[in-house]
């Protein structure tokens, strides 16, 4: 049940952030480059948390989920609105908490202790 709900999550926000990220990047500025780059690890793990597979040690995933956590926010709540050249608008603190089932599975991830078995 676990792995339905997740997925019903998983997908549709993957698909939304993949046609955002097409976006972003007809407009070739440099923040929304940097801003695909990182977070298209988070799309990754949240995938894979979702089917418990491991990729790469938790020495990568661990300093990961915070770099994203904070690049996520100062760049969704400041980088980007001022690079639109817009005043501040508060539905934007609406994106923190739909990204907020993303940003748990990254440090569900990270944070995930691997069995032998696993590993």
């Amino acid at each position: 049940m676990k792995r339905i709900l997740w997925n019903i999550y998983a997908w549709p926000i993957s698909v939304l952030i993949l046609l955002g990220f097409l976006l972003e990047l007809t407009m070739l500025k440099p923040l929304s480059a940097l801003d695909v780059a990182l977070s298209i690890p988070a799309l990754i793990a949240l995938h894979l948390h979702v089917w418990d597979l491991k990729f790469l040690p938790s020495t990568f995933w661990r300093p990961y989920a915070f770099v994203y956590l904070a690049w996520d926010l100062c760049y969704n709540l400041v980088l980007n609105p001022m690079q639109v050249g817009g005043r501040f608008k508060p539905v934007l603190l609406v994106l923190p908490v739909i990204a907020l089932p993303l940003n748990v599975a990254v440090f569900s991830y990270a944070f995930r202790e691997w069995s032998a078995q696993r590993a």
